[in-house]
């Protein structure tokens, strides 16, 4: 009798079954141990961000004044332009983020908070200025510093693709600053439209980078320009914006706050809660979160 030394076509079918079963059971697991990963290195960033704010309040005894993150980090500062375009500030990037990967942190990954938006006149009422630890009343635990925001992923060409996430949109029509701040939280969430103005065949992408962000609509919401600015002046009522945190976070977005503890903040949460904490001085009760 001669020896089999080969397979049949169905033991090959079921082993290639076997195979495919493994691979698809094996697969989201690997991918969300990655995103874990990830998320755990976003929450390090933050960490780190909150040692050397404080470590600067120690010293100077103010939380933020005129300095942004890459100052306070204390990276060295390139001295030629081959250095510029070769440096890299890894503490400055979200590794959930392609495009803040690709940037290498020349844009932070991480905006200060500005506040809610809820303050008479041009004065912000979140970390901003000179802000030392002894200002911010409503408590260094109860009170946001940072968080993250996702890149801005350009350049827009005749095929726009409008990330709300990435780009403030426009509301249809500007509303007072401070007394409009409601109607104006609720255009952006309902009416808000995309971040172009087209002139001709070419889109102009207008105004569209933040450099704070505000706590008016909660994580992951829209973010929004008060108005929409007209050629060709291209002019816009900057007296109040709506720039919200946000990540590729599964359910929210990391938040440091003045404490130096860094929480995962639902995009649940409730809407007074999240914009108690944006107010270092507003006497809110902020409660659980």
């Amino acid at each position: 009798m001669r020896s089999r030394t080969g397979f049949t076509v169905t033991e090959v079918v079921v082993s290639l079954a076997i195979i495919s079963l493994l691979f698809s059971i094996l697969l989201p697991a690997v991918q969300m141990s990655r995103s874990k990963s990830r998320s755990v290195q976003c929450r390090n960033n933050l960490h780190q961000q909150g040692i050397a704010i404080h470590n600067h309040e120690a010293t100077d005894h103010y939380l933020r004044g005129t300095l942004g993150l890459d100052d306070l980090l204390e990276y060295p500062v390139p001295t030629t332009p081959e250095e510029a375009g070769n440096a890299a500030y890894p503490l400055l990037v979200c590794p959930d983020d392609f495009v803040a990967v690709n940037n290498r942190g020349h844009i932070p990954s991480y905006l200060f908070n500005i506040g809610n938006e809820r303050q008479q006149g041009r004065k912000r009422n979140g970390i901003v200025g000179y802000t030392r630890a002894a200002d911010v009343t409503d408590g260094l635990s109860q009170t946001a510093l940072v968080s993250e925001r996702l890149l801005l992923d350009i350049p827009f060409g005749p095929g726009v693709q409008d990330d709300p996430r990435r780009f403030s949109g426009f509301t249809p029509t500007p509303r007072p600053h401070p007394e409009g701040l409601d109607a104006f939280a609720e255009l952006c969430r309902t009416q808000r439209t995309m971040p172009v103005i087209w002139q001709g065949t070419n889109p102009f992408v207008f105004g569209t980078l933040p450099y704070d962000y505000t706590h008016v609509l909660g994580p992951n919401s829209n973010s929004c320009i008060n108005g929409t600015p007209t050629p060709p002046t291209m002019e816009v009522d900057d007296s109040m914006r709506i720039d919200t945190p946000t990540s590729l976070h599964p359910g929210g977005v990391h938040l440091l706050l003045c404490d130096g503890a860094v929480r995962f903040i639902s995009d649940e949460i409730d809407l007074n809660v999240w914009q108690a904490m944006g107010s270092r001085n507003g006497h809110e009760s902020v409660g659980e979160f």
